[in-house]
């Protein structure tokens, strides 16, 4: 992520962004399993950065929704590319069963983790 000087947990909030089109920070924290205060810090750096802009809900000024900048959606869709890349390498001479095997067994451990 050098290239796009990206942290792995900024990535991850981008590409949720990305997915989702815009998420409020309550539920990036539980979309992404990083805690609330560090949410708000990746995304004031984020925001820093013109990747992300937030807007204040004005029926609830404690609700902050966040979402991607056009800058911000290339930078993520550059990024997530180069992940694609990472991962070719990382499954590097498992078959397609292993490799369905292996990421059904990853997911399964994310989610445990985030079930308290």
């Amino acid at each position: 992520m050098s290239q796009y000087k990206l942290t792995a947990a900024q990535f991850i909030v981008l590409a949720t962004l990305l997915e989702s089109g815009g998420a409020s920070q309550s539920d990036l924290v539980r979309q992404t399993a990083i805690d609330q205060a560090t949410i708000r810090g990746i995304i004031d750096r984020l925001k820093a950065r013109g990747l992300v802009i937030t807007t204040v809900d004005p029926a609830d000024a404690r609700k902050v929704s966040v979402s991607l900048t056009p800058e911000g959606s290339e930078v993520t869709e550059g990024a997530a590319e180069q992940v694609e890349g990472i991962s070719d390498q990382t499954f590097n001479g498992l078959n397609e069963a292993e490799r369905v095997a292996a990421l059904y067994l990853l997911r399964r451990m994310a989610d445990m983790e985030s079930t308290p």
